[in-house]
Order: structure tokens, then C-alpha cells, then sequence
């Protein structure tokens, strides 16, 4: 048995219940063209490719090992449809690329290659 506890599926990766995140935090973007640019004039000129990609920035405050492998092969390097909790619940379809933690303390849950703090995973919309 580890520490983090699985989610009665309002987080979701496939439609499989992942660990219930600590905290989250969501963030929206835009993608320009290439061809948006400032001119000389000093003038802006934007052509905008699609607006509204969202980031979510997921953050476990302590975390086995085995924990951090559960999820690491079901996201990282993967496509994926993730489901979480936004006006009751919201599906994306979603890559990771990018994942941190410290490694806390190995002789807590030894059986479970120790305990990590801070683990952080930034999901993308496709």
C-alpha cells in the first residue's frame, strides 16, 4: 500500500483512474503562425492558429517510487485521453512531456523504492 489514493475516476488517463492529485493548476494558450510577427512600425500583427490549448500542471506533495511508475508509464512519451474535474468533468485528448520531484526519503517505504516529494506532471491538449 503506498500514500497517494486512487480517484473515483474524475482523474483519468484511457479512462483508467490515476492517483488524486494534491494540487492542480490550469493554464490556456494560444498558438500563432509563424508568420506573426511585430513590424518596423512597432505594430503587432498576430494570426492566430487555434486558441484555448490548455496546461495542466499536476502536483502530488509525496509519492512512492512505484507510485511515480504507475503513472510515468501511462503518460510520459504518450498520447493519451485525460479526464479530470472542470465544470463537473472534462476529457482532452492530451500528451506529457515533461515530469519533476526530489527524492525525499528511501528509507520510508523501502518495499516501494522510497518516498518522493514534489512530484510534478504538466499535461498538454493535443
Amino acid at each position: 500500500m503506498g500514500i497517494c489514493k486512487i480517484s473515483d475516476g474524475s482523474w483519468a488517463v484511457d479512462g483508467v483512474p490515476i492517483y488524486t492529485p494534491d494540487s492542480v493548476s490550469i493554464s490556456g494558450s494560444s498558438l500563432l503562425s509563424s508568420d506573426s510577427k511585430r513590424a518596423e512600425s512597432g505594430v503587432q500583427y498576430l494570426t492566430f492558429i487555434r486558441g484555448n490549448i490548455l496546461g495542466i500542471k499536476i502536483t502530488y506533495n509525496l509519492i512512492t517510487a512505484k507510485e511515480v511508475e504507475e503513472i510515468r508509464s501511462k503518460i510520459m512519451g504518450k498520447e493519451f485521453s485525460f479526464t479530470f474535474p472542470q465544470n463537473k468533468s472534462k476529457t482532452i485528448d492530451a500528451f506529457c512531456r515533461k515530469e519533476s520531484y526530489s527524492i525525499y526519503r528511501m528509507d520510508i517505504f523501502p518495499d516501494m523504492g522510497g518516498v518522493y516529494k514534489n512530484y510534478t506532471f504538466d499535461i498538454e491538449q493535443k
